[in-house]
């Protein structure tokens, strides 16, 4: 074989690994997005019960159970946590509902990335309605 016939090879070959790395990429992407869609339907789903019947937030005792569950949590250098905390103990006076919603939602955000999200959707679904604070109180 001449040295012009093995880079000929050679660059077929080059391109077939291209070619063959792409395709692997594209179904990965592929199987990815499916996997967000479900996931982006069950946070909003989870979204939408917790706001369901005025909802606002779990009870400060629920709330706190629920927090720890969360993985990961820390306490940051400078103070305060990560996620941060819920809005229980004198946050709970000084909070609106706007906040104790969003925080709420930074809580199922966390368990999202964490991969935890069933465990705090399972948990939220559980409880009972005496156990959920709502907006018009």
């Amino acid at each position: 074989m001449t040295q012009e016939e093995r880079n000929k090879v050679f660059e077929a070959l080059l391109w077939y690994c291209e070619q063959d790395t792409l395709a692997i990429v594209m179904i990965f992407q592929y199987w990815e997005s499916l996997m967000n869609k479900e996931m982006n339907t069950d946070i909003r789903r989870l979204l939408n019960y917790c706001a369901e019947n005025g909802r606002v937030c779990p009870m400060p005792h629920k709330w706190k159970q629920l927090y720890e569950l969360l993985p990961n949590t820390k306490r940051k250098l400078n103070g305060g946590f990560d996620p941060p905390a819920p809005l229980i103990l004198s946050a709970w006076h000084h909070s609106s509902n706007f906040q104790k919603i969003m925080r709420l939602k930074e809580h199922i955000e966390w368990a999202v990335e964490q991969g935890s999200l069933e465990t705090i959707a399972q948990y939220l679904y559980s409880l009972d309605e005496e156990d959920w604070f709502y907006q018009n109180h």
